[in-house]
């Protein structure tokens, strides 16, 4: 991959970008923080949760459209279940985009499997990601395609570095959007490192860019 290593920014106006972002962000990851220390300490026991299964899907995707008032069949459980293979994230994710497009919509995509721009796509998941891709701005999925080619985590100083220089320029911003869109998030032992919400997403993210 080819980018535009070039950046008419300064090392101070960079440092000042990255300085503002994250005061901005940090005031909304103080609670991330604390949830790591508790999980790193040392009476602190992990349990590894096990896919989830029918009735365990049944019930969090309807918790979560229960306001929308839309009633999932069978048949749409046991497709959500066997798309997301009981993963809890891609079980929500796939309820927010119920949300946000609708059932007839979210059932449709997955049965076309093809985006807007005609591009065959065999996996659902990734159907999901393109359409939620598709509500970034122009810059915002540049950044993002950029970021996934770096790394599951990567330094914000680096992405910075291979950005064309206007969207260099607003970063501040841009970052802002991913992060609110659930795309990335700040690493909470590194104020300088993002980091993938899901390794699926970057996966699909570099799948989806094409080389040159």
């Amino acid at each position: 991959h080819n980018f535009n290593s070039s950046n008419s920014m300064s090392t101070d106006e960079n440092e000042k970008n990255i300085d503002n972002l994250n005061k901005s962000l940090n005031k909304n990851y103080g609670k991330i923080k604390v949830y790591n220390k508790i999980i790193a300490h040392t009476n602190t026991i992990l349990l590894e949760m096990a896919p989830l299964k029918y009735k365990e899907v049944k019930k969090l995707v309807e918790q979560s459209l229960r306001k929308h008032n839309i009633i999932l069949s069978s048949k749409t459980v046991q497709l959500i279940l066997e798309i997301s293979s009981g993963n809890v994230f891609w079980c929500q994710e796939i309820a927010n985009f119920i949300m946000d497009r609708g059932l007839e919509e979210f059932e449709a995509k997955i049965d076309e499997g093809v985006t807007d721009d005609e591009k065959i796509v065999t996996n659902p998941l990734q159907v999901l990601v393109i359409c939620r891709l598709e509500k970034l701005s122009t810059e915002q999925q540049v950044a993002l395609r950029h970021a996934a080619i770096i790394d599951l985590g990567f330094s914000l100083l680096l992405l910075i570095a291979i950005l064309p220089p206007k969207l260099a320029a607003n970063i501040d911003s841009i970052m802002k959007a991913l992060v609110n869109a659930s795309f990335i998030e700040l690493s909470p032992e590194d104020s300088d490192i993002f980091i993938f919400s899901n390794a699926n997403i970057r996966q699909i993210l570099c799948y989806l860019t094409p080389p040159g």
